[in-house]
Parts: structure tokens; C-alpha cells; sequence
């Protein structure tokens, strides 16, 4: 346990030592910052919060009272346990934020700022948010204006709920009386969730902002990250009582901290495929079985989607797998903007994914997939080849490159000049039935034919198929009735 957090303290030290000449050619060359790449209002919204952001914490620090001895107390006792939460649980948080490129992700150290803010001044407040989020850096992996711009939606959410929690005048600590002591903690459960709530409110604007066509399920987050948020109000509520009235109970609530983020980050393995965030295999077939079972009753049409990366090989062999490894992210985050909130879309495996359509006729699913493979055939990803030198790899169906007179820049064998990146496509067979006897299995193994047959017809194509309805079961003969005794 002490040695592990030893090598992570020492790690932690090689990679502080690593970006601070990044971070100081970044500082000092602002033009070079992606965030200038980004869409108009979103650069706005960025630079509008971190501004408002810095406005209130600069007011929030000249107004607040003196510090005391118990103050520092209290900031130390919450920074250890901090500690221990960061330190035990980096490497599930790790593993957690790396298949959830796409959507907002909530962090279990948002625990640690409902305490602060429920017992700390606003000074040590911030200060325990900023280390937190320091700490956090590394794990994150994140561009810099878009963790900036996440620390200053949770400062400004903390001190915000800070000033009113004093304007209410909320007790933290011993409340004679159980009427008046489940009101206070109430009141800092309501805290706790007002909390999160501005900072999800902030951050769902941005991605929205960022990703026009991004679903508005996706923007405000998952269900399980929504549970995350709900669970850390009380948590954190806990822990500022705990610090108050017994301080060494508060190491209990870090070690919750910890099962939690470790039960979280395990659970998403168990569910989640970690090169594309979609649903793993067993997962999908389990989810896909209850929505089978819900269109039998309800006699619904159900499609199902096979989607084959065209040459995946190729690409590995040519750029490595580092390459494959973008490529199949960037399809993962193309079915998750592109398919509904009931649709179920996983990696069926290797280069293969499929996606399960509830209440989808054939015309209905071989549109979406249509659309699914123009979105795919127009990709860029960035990503390196095999000696580590940046490469974009496109799609076959991205606009060609032209020249000053808007001609197609064409190499000596009159090809596209970045026809050798042109290599993502797929091949998407589509199965589709309805009724009683509709079945996975069917519609799966009707899926994947229709998928070789698009690609021996040339790939980067759909192909549409149907399951042969199953032949009724003969009737067990029956000898007449004069010879029947």
C-alpha cells in the first residue's frame, strides 16, 4: 500500500518535471493554444467562466474573514484524507476517465469540495479545489483551456454555495435535536447537490456549445455519473460532520471515497469496452436480450446494425496500433453521437461493432446507417505513425484537398496528395424483424452476412437483409379415427 503510493508520488514528480518546460512554451506562445480552433461560442463560454469564475474568488477572498488555528485544522484533516482518496484510487480514475472521452465526466473528489465549502472559509476552500485539481492534472489528460475552464466552474459553483451556506446560516456539527438536526443535514445535502448541479449546468453548456450535434442526453451526462454527483452531496456532508464533531472519522469516509471510485471504475469495466467507451460484448447481449424480449411483447419492428472497420489490418500494419487504437475511438464516439438514447451500441469485437435499434423498421435503420457511414467516410484523426511523427488519417469520403484555385491537389499518379491517409471506411450490414418470433440470434447472424456480402461487393457500403421467417413445426401425425382405440 505505503510502497504504491510511493512510486506514484515518484511518478507524479517525473511528470511535473516533464511539463513544466510544456507548460511554460505553452504560456508563453498563446497563439499556438487549441482553444483558438475551437467554435466561436465556445470560446466565449470558456473565456466568460474562467473570467466570472476569477471575478469570484477575487471577491470571495477580499471579503472573507480573518483565518483561525481551527480553520487550518480543519483545511490539513481534509487535504489528508484528500490525499489518500487521490493517491489509492488514481489508477481506477484513470482507467474510468479513459473511456469517457466524449461526455462530462464527474469526479468522487467532488466530495471533498461539498465538505469544504460546508465548513471551510472561501479562502481554504479555493485553495483545497486548486490542489485537488493540480493533483487531478495528470489524470485527466485533458486540454489545458478545457481543465482550466473545468476548475473554474467548480470554483465558482464552491464559492457561490459557500456564500449560501452562511447566508442561511446552516450548522455543521453538534444540532441538539432531531427535527432541528435532520434539517441541517438536509440543508447540506441541498448544498451539496446545488453544488453540482451549477457545475454540471456549466460544463453541459460548454459541450453542447463545443459539439452542436451532440445529444442532450450525452451533455448532461450518464446515469451513472449522475449517481456519482447525487452520492457525493451526502458523502460530503458526512464528512464535514465528521470533521466538526469527531475528526478521525472523517479517514472513514476517504476510505468510502476510495470503494467507491475503485466499485465505479470496476463496474465500467465489467460493462464498458475501454478503446471505444461503448458497451463490451456480454453487456450488450444482456441489454439487447431485455429489448428483444420488450419488442416480442409489444409485437415492434428491432434492427440490428453490424459495422466493420474496411482494412483495420491495413492501418495497424501501416501507422501501428497506437493508430488502430484512435481509429476505433473515433468510431466509438460516432455511434454515440449518432444513434439514439434507447439504441445499444457496443464492440462486438476486434474491428466490429454493432448497434441494437429498438423500434426501428428497415427503411428507418438503413437511413441511420447510411448516415453512420457518410459521418465515418468524412472522419480526421489525429494520431502518430510507426516512428512516432503526428499523421491525421482521414476518411474516404473527405473533402479533397485543393489547391489556390480550388482545383483537387492531385500527386504524379493523379491521386488525391493525402491519398495514403484516405483509409477509414466501414461496411454496415443491417438486419431487420419484427413480431413474436423475432430473436437475437437471428437478427445477429442476418447482420453479419449482410456485412461480408457489403464487403465482397466492393466495401463502404450498407447492406440491408432480413431473417427467413422459421417454417411452422409439422404437425405430429395422427393415424385416422377408426384406427385410433
Amino acid at each position: 500500500m505505503f510502497s504504491g503510493s510511493f512510486y506514484w508520488l515518484l511518478g507524479t514528480a517525473h511528470r511535473i518535471r516533464r511539463w513544466v518546460p510544456l507548460a511554460v512554451a505553452c504560456v508563453c506562445r498563446p497563439r499556438s493554444w487549441s482553444l483558438w480552433q475551437a467554435r466561436r461560442p465556445f470560446v466565449r463560454l470558456i473565456l466568460a467562466v474562467d473570467v466570472v469564475a476569477l471575478t469570484v474568488v477575487v471577491v470571495g477572498l477580499s471579503t472573507a474573514a480573518p483565518l483561525g488555528r481551527d480553520d487550518w485544522a480543519h483545511w490539513v484533516a481534509l487535504m489528508i484524507c484528500a490525499g489518500i482518496h487521490l493517491v489509492w484510487s488514481h489508477r481506477h480514475e484513470e482507467t474510468r476517465r479513459e473511456s469517457k472521452k466524449v461526455s462530462p465526466n464527474v469526479d468522487w473528489a467532488g466530495i471533498w469540495s461539498v465538505a469544504a465549502l460546508l465548513v471551510l472559509p472561501v479562502p481554504l476552500t479555493v485553495l483545497l479545489v486548486v490542489v485537488v485539481r493540480l493533483v487531478r492534472w495528470f489524470v485527466a489528460r485533458k486540454p489545458p483551456h478545457r481543465y482550466l475552464f473545468s476548475t473554474g466552474s467548480i470554483l465558482f459553483s464552491a464559492v457561490v454555495t459557500t456564500w449560501l451556506v452562511r447566508a442561511i446560516g446552516v450548522q455543521v456539527g453538534h444540532t441538539p435535536g432531531l427535527v432541528h438536526s435532520t434539517t441541517q443535514l438536509l440543508l447540506m445535502i441541498a448544498a451539496g447537490v446545488l453544488y453540482a448541479v451549477i457545475q454540471a449546468a456549466l460544463v453541459g453548456v460548454a459541450f453542447v456549445l463545443s459539439t452542436p450535434d451532440m445529444p442532450l442526453s450525452m451533455a448532461l451526462g450518464s446515469r451513472a455519473e449522475n449517481t456519482v454527483s447525487a452520492v457525493s452531496a451526502p458523502l460530503g456532508a458526512l464528512a464535514a460532520i465528521a470533521l466538526v464533531t469527531a475528526p478521525a472519522a472523517v479517514l472513514v469516509v476517504s476510505g468510502i471515497a476510495v470503494a467507491c471510485t475503485k466499485y465505479t471504475s470496476l463496474n465500467q469495466d465489467a460493462t464498458y469496452d475501454l478503446r471505444t467507451g461503448l458497451l463490451n460484448h456480454s453487456a450488450w447481449e444482456q441489454q439487447a436480450g431485455r429489448a428483444i424480449a420488450q419488442a416480442q411483447r409489444s409485437h415492434a419492428p428491432c434492427s440490428v446494425m453490424f459495422i466493420d472497420a474496411d482494412k483495420f489490418k491495413l492501418i495497424n500494419d501501416t501507422y501501428g496500433h497506437p493508430a488502430g487504437d484512435a481509429v476505433l475511438r473515433a468510431l466509438g464516439d460516432v455511434l454515440r453521437r449518432e444513434t439514439r438514447r434507447g439504441d445499444l451500441a457496443a464492440r462486438f469485437g476486434g474491428e466490429e461493432l454493432v448497434v441494437l435499434l429498438p423500434d426501428t423498421g428497415p427503411d428507418q435503420a438503413a437511413h441511420a446507417a447510411e448516415r453512420i457511414r457518410h459521418v465515418i467516410g468524412a472522419l480526421s484523426v489525429p494520431t502518430t505513425n510507426t516512428r512516432g511523427a503526428p499523421v491525421i488519417l482521414l476518411g474516404r469520403d473527405a473533402p479533397l484537398p485543393v489547391d489556390a484555385h480550388g482545383d483537387p491537389q492531385l500527386d504524379g499518379l493523379g491521386r488525391p496528395v493525402d491519398a495514403d491517409c484516405r483509409t477509414i471506411s466501414v461496411s454496415i450490414g443491417v438486419a431487420t424483424a419484427s413480431g413474436p418470433d423475432i430473436s437475437l440470434e437471428s437478427l445477429t447472424a442476418v447482420a453479419d452476412a449482410a456485412v461480408y456480402a457489403a464487403k465482397q461487393n466492393g466495401r463502404n457500403q450498407v447492406k440491408l437483409s432480413f431473417p427467413k421467417p422459421e417454417a411452422p413445426a409439422p404437425l405430429p401425425h395422427r393415424a385416422p379415427a377408426r384406427w385410433r382405440s
